[in-house]
């Protein structure tokens, strides 16, 4: 009656498990152990992390949406599991052929895969408990450049925890890991990232130091894209966000001053468009001019607020002032109006002198001579450009220098004064000589010949007009050498005459 079937029926599809019911038993009688492992007749398994090999067989993206899931981080795998939706969805908008903004798809990149995944799952945690545990090494994952380790530590390890934070730290903590994942997605085919994470913690609700400073971070990559009118709008947002806060970034830095900064050259960006756009005659420089003065106006305030003993945030707050009274003076300058442009230039050249920033000194003392020049006063801009001859001189800045005796030779030769022109050019020229510019060597060599001959011409009309062979016979001589001696030795100049020496052992001809 009773027939023990011990072979698989022809025909059948599936194969008998019966047959291996008995060795399954025999398995099943060695159960795990306490610890968990897997025991054996001949003893416990070696010991060694198993994770690691389930891993190296599975794919990256299913490897962390299990450890997701096994660890009840049931949100983070929600967001993860869109982000790569999202991924798929812009790869496949992308225009066919190779794109040079995309790279592997985001599921195969296991280091930023894992990246995820921790950040995730502790802002999940800290949001979930209000606790923040922090990350077990000493410098978190902050740089695509320098990507996690490709085997990190299990996620059921246990790092140092500290003691945990009250409930008003249950969103901050979470925010905080967003923060650290949109600066570790800092690639510029990973911009959507950063965009994604920084937005999210802008969200209703979000604690409102962290959404300021994500609102910053906003600004600032709307400003590198060019987006001027929403990064303006991120900026102004946050200002309004932190109020008279004395927040501090998670640099360190103080949180206002770094909205101010992006706010001015947001400010300036928009006024040089502006300006861009405007026709060379008739142009309205009101809107322009507006811009540039709120963002003045926050660089003051930073000034006239600064109760922080750091020197370099001063120096911030003092540096943006400067930058912001040139641009003033720059347009007011365009615009017309030179005496509001010299004053915001002589604002500059007082910052940059308590900054002993002398490239900054140069520039607005270079612009002051425009404006001075432009309004008739030419002894004030002699006295801008010695200014600045001094200051390049001291300071080693060699093309600054030759420029400013150029110039210097430019405004005694407009008045008739050649032998002084022939000074300043002759010294610009002795400069140029210690440079590898061409163009600047060669406009020097012309700027004295050109002096040098207008010096001469008087003597030389003279003679002409005498015509007399004891007068003749010194030009005849003159036309054959060439040579550095003027023509009437009653009427030579020392100071040329001692350059004409100088020049001569240098071998310039002019």
């Amino acid at each position: 009656m009773c027939a023990a079937p011990s072979r698989q029926r022809p025909g059948a599809v599936l194969p008998d498990i019966r047959l291996h019911r008995f060795r399954g038993g025999t398995r099943n009688r060695h159960r795990r152990d306490g610890t968990g492992s897997a025991a054996s007749p001949a003893g416990p398994a070696p010991e060694g992390p198993a994770r690691p090999v389930c891993v190296s067989r599975t794919g990256a993206k299913q490897a962390v949406c299990v450890e997701l899931l096994r660890n009840g981080d049931h949100r983070s795998f929600s967001e993860l599991f869109s982000l790569l939706s999202a991924d798929r969805d812009r790869r496949a908008a992308a225009e066919p052929g190779p794109a040079p903004g995309l790279q592997a798809p985001l599921e195969e990149q296991r280091d930023k895969m894992e990246t995820l995944k921790v950040h995730l799952s502790r802002a999940e945690r800290a949001e979930r408990t209000g606790t923040h545990t922090p990350p077990p090494d000493p410098q978190p994952r902050l740089s695509s450049s320098h990507p996690p380790s490709s085997s990190p530590s299990p996620p059921n390890s246990s790092p140092p925890t500290s003691a945990p934070r009250p409930l008003a730290g249950l969103w901050a903590a979470g925010c905080d890991q967003r923060l650290l994942l949109g600066g570790f997605f800092s690639s510029p085919e990973d911009m959507w990232l950063r965009f994604h994470f920084y937005h999210s913690c802008c969200q209703t609700g979000r604690p409102p130091r962290p959404a300021a400073e994500a609102r910053a971070r906003l600004a600032e990559l709307h400003l590198q894209q060019g987006d001027l009118d929403q990064a303006r709008q991120q900026a102004e947002c946050c200002l309004e966000q932190a109020g008279v806060e004395d927040w501090l970034d998670s640099s360190g830095r103080p949180l206002r001053l770094r909205v101010h900064q992006s706010l001015w050259r947001i400010y300036s960006r928009l006024a040089d468009a502006l300006l861009a756009d405007a026709p060379p005659e008739g142009a309205d420089y009101s809107e322009a001019l507006m811009l540039l003065h709120k963002g003045q106006r926050l660089a003051t305030d930073n000034n006239n607020n600064d109760n922080n003993d750091d020197d370099e945030v001063s120096a911030d707050n003092k540096q943006m002032e400067g930058e912001a009274s040139y641009q003033l003076g720059l347009t007011y300058q365009r615009a017309g109006d030179h005496d509001s442009a010299k004053q915001f230039f002589n604002r500059c050249v007082q910052i940059c002198s308590v900054l002993q920033d002398a490239d900054g000194q140069v520039m607005a003392y270079k612009a002051m001579a425009k404006s001075t020049e432009s309004q008739g006063h030419t002894h004030e801009t002699v006295q801008c450009l010695e200014k600045l001859v001094d200051i390049s001189h001291s300071n080693g800045l060699q093309h600054s220098l030759a420029d400013a005796h150029l110039s210097l030779g430019s405004i005694h030769y407009k008045r008739n004064q050649h032998i002084r022109a022939r000074q300043s050019f002759l010294r610009g020229y002795q400069v140029t000589r210690q440079l590898e510019d061409v163009d600047l060597l060669q406009r020097a060599q012309v700027l004295v010949a050109i002096s040098r001959a207008h010096s001469l011409i008087r003597t030389f009309s003279a003679q002409v007009d005498l015509a007399t062979p004891t007068d003749l016979r010194p030009l005849l001589a003159w036309r054959e050498t060439r040579d550095h001696q003027d023509l009437d030795p009653e009427c030579v100049d020392p100071v040329a005459t001692a350059w004409d020496q100088i020049l001569v052992g240098e071998g310039f001809d002019p």
